[in-house]
């Protein structure tokens, strides 16, 4: 469920810092040590109003130093303990915001926005079920809570009730019209639809709204070549981004059933960015698997057959914080500005298992060549098939090799595609026959480590 959640989201991070005196053996953004001593109640207030401010300006780290160390002084404070949760929820953490937002007692843990935070934390974990009913009774306690409605939006989308998520859309905008994620969304969820033409102004207006915001541009370029426009989608495309606008348009084209189209932009794709060279081949094998008129694999969330992987980023959830507000004197729900940051997909957390090294050559002078990874044994397998078949002529006869690796940088696990050759001479001039076709190969290194 997680990784379904990994690919609706776009890490767009946020925070603050805790001020007070400066000394030669401090700089101004060190937190104070509270707990060293008694803090009067109105530093206590400009401590925490300063570490809202910093979470409102983004400087996460300073705000996450700020609320630590008022909880350090007062373990009880309410407002600095969501003040932490939403600090962990804008970094992308959706484990310790959980655990933050499990910390806030009396009665600021029922109000709205505390409410939001919790869903929004779950929604970050991929545990959409819990997350639906927090949101729903937050955007009933107070209706002007637009990441809560976004994110409904983006759970009806899901769901593919087009009715319930444009209403939820709607409402989100009326909350905070200036809020670009929420059009970038709505226009996803168009395009989902096959409603490409429509939701071309709200990418055009997410960014209107918000230059910087990547995946609407993407997202822009993709509703043109959906249309067949495949020029006309890349002309205002920055140089920096061609490689990712060329997979795109390619992907466009293949959802098309334009294979001749697709085939062309995946591979100026591959040879304009090494960067992007694995999803656009990979993308360049789903289009010989389509081709060859083998049954396709399970699509994701578009209506369309869609490759193993894509590059655009669909949608993306509010990132635009708001002061946290002080806890209410009384249980009776209030209303309240829009809460902090919304969260953001995290990479999915593995089980921790032993590196495996393997020796690739030994002194008869043998080489293995690296050709692809998947997370399953069985899309590895199903690869090779397409691989073999699309370079019958280099590859007929060989034996593949399944490779299982975990990799100490991330803890992820990866099924690899590998080829074992007598000389290392024999292993490089398959390499070089593979390239010359647009497909990923690599010579590996002697006794290369596999966490490489």
């Amino acid at each position: 469920m997680r990784k379904r959640w990994r690919h609706l989201f776009v890490l767009v991070p946020a925070i603050m810092v805790v001020g007070g005196c400066t000394t030669t053996a401090r700089g101004p953004e060190a937190p104070l040590d509270l707990a060293a001593r008694q803090v009067p109640a109105d530093q206590m207030e400009a401590l925490l109003a300063k570490a809202e401010a910093d979470l409102r300006e983004r400087r996460l780290e300073s705000a996450l130093n700020g609320f630590t160390s008022v909880l350090k002084a007062s373990p009880d404070n309410a407002r600095a303990q969501a003040g932490l949760a939403e600090t962990h929820l804008a970094m992308g953490d959706g484990e310790m915001a959980l655990r933050a937002f499990d910390g806030v007692a009396g009665p600021l843990a029922g109000q709205p926005h505390v409410l939001q935070g919790r869903g929004l934390a779950h929604l970050l974990v991929g545990n959409p079920a819990a997350a639906q009913p927090l949101l729903t009774r937050a955007v009933e306690a107070d209706p002007s809570l637009w990441r809560a409605w976004n994110a409904l939006a983006l759970l009806a989308d899901r769901q593919r009730n087009w009715a319930q998520a444009d209403a939820a859309y709607q409402r989100a905008k009326e909350a905070a019209p200036a809020a670009a994620e929420v059009y970038n969304n709505h226009g996803y969820s168009l395009l989902q639809r096959g409603q490409h033409a429509a939701a071309v102004p709200l990418f055009q207006q997410a960014l209107l709204l918000d230059p910087s915001l990547e995946p609407a541009r993407n997202n822009l370029t993709l509703a043109g070549a959906l249309q067949g426009r495949y020029e006309g989608a890349l002309a205002a495309v920055p140089a920096e981004n061609i490689p990712v606008a060329l997979n795109n348009v390619g992907f466009a084209a293949l959802l098309r059933g334009d294979y001749p189209a697709a085939e062309t932009y995946l591979s100026r794709a591959v040879q304009s960015s090494p960067r992007h060279f694995e999803r656009a081949n990979e993308n360049l094998r789903w289009l010989t698997y389509l081709r060859e008129g083998a049954p396709a694999a399970p699509a994701p969330a578009a209506a369309a057959p869609s490759p193993p992987r894509q590059l655009v980023e669909p949608a993306t959830v509010a990132t635009r914080p708001a002061p946290i507000p002080p806890a209410p004197a009384a249980p009776t729900p209030v209303a309240q500005a829009p809460s902090p940051p919304a969260p953001v997909a995290a990479t999915p957390v593995s089980l921790s298992r032993p590196a495996v090294r393997e020796p690739v050559s030994g002194a008869d002078g043998g080489a293995r060549i690296a050709l692809s990874a998947y997370s399953t044994e069985e899309r590895a397998r199903r690869d090779w098939e397409w691989l073999s078949k699309k370079h019958a002529a280099i590859l007929a006869g060989r034996e593949p090799i399944f490779t299982t690796i975990t990799r100490p940088t991330d803890d992820r696990t990866l099924v690899h595609v590998r080829l074992a050759f007598g000389e290392r001479a024999e292993a490089v001039r398959v390499c070089e026959e593979l390239r010359a076709r647009n497909q990923e190969c690599q010579v590996l290194r002697p006794a290369r480590s596999e966490q490489e």
